[in-house]
């Protein structure tokens, strides 16, 4: 099957074909590399040939053009200069070619300027402990490095900067003194926020495998276009990719059908782990290492190897894939990818300066992005985002306990798990020491928030406690929170969530009960041996007319509550219940006492 299309201006072929019994689709672009053709034919883009050979060298000169290009011409407050920043406990002095990179440990407040990495460990044997410190402050063989360290050496140098910040490498990994490590992690939001310039591996799957390599899309074939019809024209062929969703494509062409777009994801590899979400947002630019180009993105614009002039549109910030077909599922997948041309970053101009509610609605989906991905250990899931918690607290201040922002608790309390029918390896790994039931953090799930434009808050947060059990890292504790609001009794029977009596059916398991997935409660059948209660959040009022007869209808969002001391009003979160059907509400809700409980 062939498919050609002209869609937003570039012309594209999309070729489907069974490989190996699967049905594969290839997208084929098309473009010129000089202004005649381009003029004869406005379908086939202006475009440059991608290298077809690694070359660090060459992919660090470019890379500095584009450095220097944002450094002298970007405004400051877009992309920040960060050229003498405090520096982070320890950094690597890159050195100059021939000689060794040392451990370089600052001190008296030392000021300077660095590049950070964010990649993959995968295998990692280099790590810095307490015993090989001293060793490594004397210097190392650069070829004792993983390769994909060893490469951002390389371009580092390259880029004329003198430190190098690597977190195997700057960090000291040791079991027998973790208070060390989290001491550092912490610190985590001030070496990427304050960085020169992020090195992003996307194709990385391991510290061996190295910044780039050659992908076979990389190729472009010219094409023979000689009739005495049409003028001789200059134009070339290759196979497209998914890798311009996420910012530095100026063109936005992408393979629209590969697996990438729902599948895995489209930053690559790098999109994978949980660590790197953090290390992506917080950095004021991004070098972009990828197996089919190389690309720079920064507040101000973007830049890669077949487009080598900025685009400084102004493009939206990215919702996350999940937002975006949950809240527009009629939208194709073109569409889709097209909608989302790059990653928001904490520097984005659409959030400098934006309100605490702005920030809010942008944490959201930062969570959803995060819980998406892949943890090594289940217990990094809060730490693993203390960096971007201290940046936002940086700009608009709040607390933020166990995940979710005090000020902002009301709406941030109605998240709910995703894939609850898969059973994870340990489904209590984050539950109850770690955080408590109203946390999105006690699950080991995917999270997603319900979104209701036309609901009013049916329930008050009194109060909120919170007792961390780090004094290095935002995150884990144990906490409680107070609500003041409707508590009904419910029951399950077979498929139905009823009320306690009976008369009302106020959900069904198929579509609105969503449960939270832990180890007690993961199955509907759970729910049937459990004392059940749910709690109005959110009320909708819906007015019925049929012209010869009107009535109103109340729906809800509700927390579905498992009592833990009925004495003490004190109750567990089980999950959330949406488009809970209250019938005449109005009429019966006065007959009600608002009760005050205790969520833990």
């Amino acid at each position: 099957m062939v498919g050609l299309h002209s869609w937003r201006g570039p012309l594209y072929i999309n070729v489907t074909a069974f490989a190996k019994n699967e049905l594969v689709t290839r997208c084929i672009e098309y473009y010129s590399t000089d202004h005649d053709s381009h003029r004869r034919c406005s379908l086939i883009p202006l475009s440059q040939h991608v290298s077809t050979t690694v070359s660090l060298e060459a992919h660090s000169k470019m890379a500095r053009q584009w450095l220097n290009y944002c450094l002298q011409h970007h405004d400051v407050h877009l992309c920040p200069a960060n050229t003498h920043q405090r520096l982070p406990t320890r950094v690597i002095c890159v050195g100059s070619p021939g000689s060794s990179p040392f451990l370089h440990e600052p001190c008296n407040g030392e000021r300077g300027c660095w590049v950070a990495l964010s990649y993959r460990w995968g295998r990692q044997n280099s790590s810095t402990t307490l015993k090989n410190l001293r060793e490594k402050k004397e210097g190392f063989d650069l070829e004792q490095l993983p390769k994909t360290i060893r490469d951002a050496v390389v371009v580092t140098r390259g880029l004329g900067v003198q430190y190098l910040w690597v977190d195997a490498i700057c960090i000291v990994q040791n079991e027998e003194t973790p208070w060390i490590w989290k001491r550092e992690a912490a610190e985590m939001c001030s070496v990427y926020e304050n960085a020169l310039l992020t090195i992003a591996a996307i194709d990385n799957e391991h510290s061996d495998t190295g910044l780039s390599s050659i992908d076979p899309r990389r190729q472009a074939v010219q094409l023979d276009l000689k009739s005495s019809y049409i003028p001789a024209m200059s134009i070339f062929a290759r196979q497209s990719h998914a890798l311009g969703y996420y910012g530095f494509m100026s063109s936005g062409r992408q393979n629209i059908h590969h697996s990438y777009g729902f599948g895995d994801s489209a930053l690559g590899l790098l999109d994978n782990r949980g660590w790197t979400l953090q290390e992506i947002t917080l950095s004021p630019r991004i070098l972009w290492f990828s197996t089919c180009e190389l690309g720079f993105s920064c507040p101000a614009g973007r830049v890669c190897e077949c487009q080598r002039e900025f685009n400084h549109s102004k493009v939206p910030i990215k919702k996350s894939f999940n937002h975006v077909r949950r809240n527009h599922p009629e939208l194709h997948v073109q569409t889709l990818v097209d909608s989302v041309p790059r990653r928001p970053t904490i520097h984005d101009p659409e959030l400098q300066g934006g309100s605490s509610q702005t920030w809010m609605i942008h944490w959201l989906d930062i969570v959803e992005d995060f819980t998406a991905r892949n943890l090594t250990r289940a217990t990094d899931r809060l730490p693993a985002l203390h960096g971007l918690i201290t940046a936002i607290q940086k700009r608009i201040g709040g607390e933020c306990v166990a995940g979710l922002w005090v000020s902002d608790l009301p709406r941030q309390l109605l998240w709910h798990a995703a894939d609850v029918g898969r059973v994870p390896v340990d489904m209590n790994a984050c539950y109850p020491e770690y955080a408590p039931s109203w946390s999105w953090a006690s699950v080991l799930r995917a999270i997603t928030w319900t979104e209701h434009t036309e609901r009013e808050m049916a329930w008050t947060i009194v109060s909120s406690h919170f007792t961390a059990s780090d004094n290095y890292v935002l995150g884990s504790g144990t906490g409680s929170i107070i609500i003041r609001g409707y508590v009904l009794p419910a029951l399950v029977e077979g498929l139905i969530l009823y009320s306690r009596d009976k008369i009302d059916v106020f959900a069904r398991y198929d579509t609105q009960v969503k449960l939270d997935g832990r180890a007690d409660c993961y199955l509907w059948d759970h729910l049937k041996k459990k004392v059940l209660f749910i709690m109005v959040a959110e009320l909708a009022r819906v007015e019925h007319d049929t012209g010869t007869n009107t009535w109103t209808k109340y729906t809800a969002t509700a927390l579905l509550l498992e009592p833990v001391s009925q004495m003490a009003e004190t109750f567990r979160r089980l999950g959330l219940v949406d488009h809970v059907d209250l019938g005449n509400w109005g009429a019966w809700r006065p007959s009600l006492l608002e009760r005050t409980i205790t969520l833990t």
